[in-house]
This record gives structure tokens, C-alpha cells and sequence, in this order.
């Protein structure tokens, strides 16, 4: 799995995202299981406005941004258009996976 840092890759690859995630079945509230990122405690990310101010800055439509299992997880719409969910690494804000709808 390759990762992209924002403003590096991800303004080539047409990332830019919304995101939508169902929850189908019994799946935990606090987390859906799709990925979870090794982060360090909470006090040490990157504010999600921050986060939503450079993906804006690289044609993302963001529709939502929450922490989902121990990453910030996006719901965009990208520069070409299509319906994105990322998780992104909330202190490093790499793209540590990304569904491209």
C-alpha cells in the first residue's frame, strides 16, 4: 500500500475526495473496522481544521471529517469528481487508505 503526504502526490493522483462510508450490520460506534491508524495520543494531532484547510487547498470538496479508529477519516469529493473515503494518518496526515467511489 503506497501512502501519499498532502501536497506531495496526492494533488497528481486526482485523490481529492468525498467520502461516504455506510455502516452496514453490527459494527462498533466508536470505529468501523476498514482501517485504523498507529497513532500517538490525541493531544499530539493535527487540528482537524487544519486538515480540512489543506485538502481544500488541493481540490477537495470535503463533505465531513471525524475520528474514526485512531485516524482522521474524510468524506470528499475529489478534484476529478468522484466520491471519496480517506483515513489520514492525524499527526504525519498521510493518506493511510483511501476508497475511491
Amino acid at each position: 500500500m503506497t501512502k501519499h503526504k498532502l501536497g506531495g502526490k496526492l494533488a497528481g493522483t486526482g485523490a481529492s475526495a468525498i467520502i461516504v462510508l455506510s455502516l452496514l450490520g453490527s459494527a462498533p460506534a466508536s470505529a468501523t473496522g476498514w482501517h485504523t491508524c498507529d497513532s500517538e495520543p490525541r493531544s499530539d494531532w493535527v487540528a482537524k481544521e487544519t486538515l480540512e484547510d489543506q485538502l481544500t487547498e488541493q481540490g477537495w470538496q470535503v463533505r465531513r471529517i471525524k475520528e474514526d479508529g485512531n485516524c482522521w477519516e474524510v468524506y470528499a469529493i475529489n478534484s476529478d469528481g468522484k466520491r471519496v473515503e480517506a483515513y489520514i494518518h492525524p499527526i504525519t496526515l498521510e493518506i493511510e487508505k483511501i476508497r475511491v467511489r
